[in-house]
């Protein structure tokens, strides 16, 4: 929330809008940190929220901005116990646009929850509060109104650029129609092992987060799933997500929503946290790899469509991942956008691909595609704004 509030105030001029980001937990703790809020009664705590919430309220009365960002936890954990402070009334009375629900990847968060203090959060646990988080997100959207509002799943290490489209696809106004949200879909696991296969997507990803017409979640924005395969020694596993083997390279492309530039690497790993998690297929409830496809398919319905990038340009067969998000983009009757290199990549062979659609783009060069995605955001239909109904 710091960095945001930070982006807000740099950047108030060139939106020529008044906003006010506002963080409750700065109210609730006081600068002492969460221990003095956490250890009182739950009564107490609920009682704190309303008052804190009742300052930001006469804050916004008082400063009359054009758009208001409230920062809040829906759940905390205070000794493996999670409980809930937040007044909902009050948050609805309010009458929010939208939720956004912010994530990082997994070790990151564990580091900095234990830099705080709270040594005593592992990994299961943490990814049990962001699921928490979300759910709760859920539901508050849910309610939030007569008609339920987006609760947008957002990776932090997303361009800044892009929460900026994102909140514009919902914008009141007439603004929206500009705007589509976009899922790139694309294989992972194969170019993760080879330097100039990541160069060419990650040229690819650099290109689609530069449109100006979209809000593109990239699902290499969460790259939690490689710490399972790190080796451990004597016990533990030190991650490091500068090494090209234990993350995806995170870009040094503009402003990032939540860089890593706080954590001194590597991170060292209890192996005994990490082993449950290490993949036992994808039907294995609470390991990365369902909170990975329930992640992906999750994005999948947060958007208008779905851009599917050359999904056999290293096999005959399209990318398991890559199937899976096109159909559920199917059945849920999202647009799928795909494109397979001609001269290089084989045709798809699965019914998804209908060989001479308009959306399905067979040729040598890339430039159909860019052509289409620069015009996606005019058939962006508005119905899947309400996913969550």
């Amino acid at each position: 929330m710091s960095r945001l509030k930070k982006f807000i105030a740099d950047n108030e001029d060139k939106v020529r809008s008044r906003v006010l980001a506002f963080d409750l937990e700065d109210s609730l703790y006081r600068g002492q940190g969460a221990q003095g809020f956490l250890g009182l009664p739950q009564a107490e705590q609920r009682k704190e929220w309303h008052e804190a919430f009742i300052q930001f309220e006469k804050q916004e009365k008082k400063e009359k901005p054009d758009h208001c960002f409230l920062g809040v936890h829906l759940v905390y954990h205070w000794g493996q116990i999670p409980s809930c402070a937040v007044n909902f009334r009050d948050i609805i009375r309010w009458r929010p646009d939208c939720i956004i629900t912010l994530v990082d990847d997994a070790p990151c968060v564990r580091y900095r929850v234990h830099k705080g203090g709270y040594v005593s959060f592992a990994l299961a646990e943490l990814l049990t509060w962001r699921a928490e988080e979300l759910m709760i997100g859920d539901l508050l959207a849910r309610m939030a109104c007569a008609s339920s509002i987006p609760n947008f799943l957002v990776a932090i290490k997303h361009r800044v650029s892009m929460l900026a489209n994102l909140l514009a696809s919902v914008d009141g106004t007439n603004l929206h129609r500009r705007v589509a949200r976009l899922y790139t879909s694309y294989p992972i696991t194969e170019p993760r092992k080879d330097a100039a296969s990541r160069a060419l997507l990650d040229a690819f990803r650099a290109r689609i987060a530069a449109l100006r017409n979209c809000a593109a979640f990239d699902p290499l924005t969460i790259d939690e799933l490689p710490v399972t395969t790190l080796k451990p020694v004597d016990g533990v596993i030190n991650y490091d997500a500068r090494d090209p083997n234990h993350r995806w390279p995170l870009s040094s492309i503009e402003q990032l929503l939540g860089p890593d530039d706080d954590i001194e690497y590597p991170i060292q790993l209890p192996a005994i946290e990490v082993e449950p998690f290490k993949s036992a297929g994808l039907s294995r409830k609470g390991d990365f790899s369902s909170q990975v496809l329930d992640r992906d398919l999750r994005l999948v319905d947060q958007s208008h469509c779905i851009c599917a990038w050359r999904p056999t340009f290293q096999s005959a067969h399209p990318s398991v991942g890559v199937l899976v998000e096109l159909r559920h983009a199917q059945a849920t009757g999202k647009r799928r956008i795909q494109y397979v290199k001609m001269g290089e990549d084989p045709l798809p062979n699965n019914p998804l691909w209908s060989s001479g659609g308009p959306d399905d783009i067979y040729d040598e060069s890339d430039d159909r595609l860019w052509t289409v995605l620069a015009d996606v955001h005019s058939k962006a239909h508005s119905d899947y704004d309400a996913f969550l109904q």
